[in-house]
């Protein structure tokens, strides 16, 4: 393989073997290709361990850790402010024509990042012991929830270095953090899962997670050096505007989504069966975000790239990418859906005897997640266009406010299948609100006002 001549620059080849592209083809697929080497040992890393844990431990336990581990993803969702996809997508915008103005950036999210992450893990501590005793009506778990309240900080620092990663098109950092961290996480949190139970498992995420952020930091900081970008912190709130007219929007949306689908697990083990209907579920949500992953990469991939189009002015480069990559994305995640279900009897396996009641769910739920991954590419046109409160109020809060009520009202009788039910309602509805509104809207929009000054 060989490397683009300048990441700041349009002008890129890239080579696999005797093929040799250029331009956005080349961008797109050095991009694909280096985020899938870090993300196939980050996401197969998770699968592993799950698949260990499974085996260890059993249903109820491995419900446990989904419980705790889903609580995780939650908080960091919401704490990091939507900071790290700020970054990409201003800074793809801004990081050709004004890497000044992308240095205000940048260091604006770094500051709102640390703050939050602290004041998260602050919380989490907090709420523990009423979350272990009123929500789950399980006390073992308060401990846990303080050991997991240590990820936090780390986690949320991730989240933003790789969104701004992706921003500078930084890619290969990227892969190479992916990969090292991968190989940590496994050894971590299973040494600590087999040496100490659920706790060391907890702890063992704490420990990757923060060896992840040295990781993407030094990475971070030698793409800012490549491509000549400085912090500006000195000017950063100059940026402000930024915060209120993409940021909160975007926050608002993960404050829907990851609490929408904590609640909906929390429903599941109140209500719907218990902590054994919880492992069934997590069983299931591995393929999920299995399906998930290449469609993942290529969205993110593709969400840099239409913003620095956009940036540029060139309408034909922007459309030419965002329908390749709605194509892409929503062909493999059918592919791939299709195909764990013709082995989904062999991947349940995987997790033991007790998790074969887990095909039912899985079969539901790989409708929603095709529907899920064809929506996601499709309302990038209206982020590029800074259409992010509509997002957010026509097809976010929609789709989760329709999962988690259909989850409290079919789970106690269909249990973890009502569940993937209540997943394929929300995103159902999700994609019918999103190809309305990118047809009332267009694909380019008016690049001039999204052009402008954002302050």
């Amino acid at each position: 393989m060989t490397t683009d001549t300048a990441r700041s620059s349009p002008s890129v080849t890239w080579q696999v073997g005797p093929i040799v592209l250029s331009g956005l083809a080349a961008r797109m697929a050095r991009g694909v290709s280096w985020n899938l080497i870090g993300s196939v040992f980050n996401q197969g890393s998770t699968f592993l361990v799950n698949v260990v844990l499974a085996q260890t431990w059993g249903l109820y336990a491995f419900g446990q850790y989904a419980v705790v581990q889903s609580t995780i993803t939650a908080v960091i969702y919401v704490a990091q402010l939507a900071t790290g996809y700020t970054a990409t997508r201003y800074v793809a915008q801004f990081r050709t024509a004004d890497p000044v103005r992308a240095g205000r950036l940048l260091a604006l999210c770094t500051a709102v990042t640390v703050a939050m992450s602290f004041v998260a893990a602050m919380l989490l501590v907090a709420a523990s012991a009423t979350m272990s005793r009123v929500v789950f009506h399980d006390v073992g778990l308060q401990w846990p929830f303080y050991v997991a309240a240590l990820v936090i900080v780390p986690g949320v620092l991730n989240a933003f270095m790789m969104g701004a990663l992706v921003g500078l098109e930084g890619y290969d950092e990227l892969g190479k953090a992916g990969i090292a961290s991968g190989v940590l996480y496994i050894i971590f949190c299973t040494g600590g899962a087999l040496s100490f139970g659920l706790d060391g498992a907890i702890a063992g995420l704490a420990a990757s997670a923060a060896a992840q952020s040295l990781l993407l930091a030094r990475g971070f900081r030698r793409e800012l050096r490549r491509q000549g970008i400085r912090l500006r912190w000195d000017t950063l709130w100059q940026e402000r505007g930024v915060l209120f007219r993409f940021a909160i929007p975007a926050t608002l949306g993960g404050m829907v989504a990851m609490p929408g689908i904590w609640v909906a697990n929390a429903i599941l083990a109140s209500r719907g069966g218990g902590f054994d209907q919880v492992g069934l579920f997590a069983a299931a949500n591995t393929f999920r975000a299995a399906v998930l992953f290449l469609p993942g990469i290529v969205n993110s991939v593709g969400l840099s790239l239409l913003n620095n189009q956009h940036g540029l002015g060139d309408e034909r480069g922007y459309r030419r990418t965002y329908w390749t990559n709605l194509g892409v994305n929503a062909g493999a995640a059918t592919m791939a859906g299709a195909a764990v279900l013709l082995l989904a009897p062999w991947l349940l396996a995987l997790f033991g005897r007790e998790f074969h009641g887990a095909s039912r769910v899985m079969m539901v739920l790989m409708v929603a997640t095709i529907a899920e991954a064809s929506c996601i590419a499709l309302v990038q046109p209206l982020q590029t266009q800074d259409r992010v409160w509509l997002v957010f109020a026509a097809v976010i809060l929609p789709c989760y406010t329709i999962l988690v009520s259909l989850a409290w009202l079919v789970t106690p009788t269909l249990g973890a299948v009502g569940l993937a039910v209540a997943y394929v309602a929300g995103w159902g509805f999700a994609i019918l609100s999103a190809a309305v509104l990118v047809r009332m809207f267009g694909v380019w929009g008016r690049p001039s006002s999204s052009r402008g000054v954002v302050a």
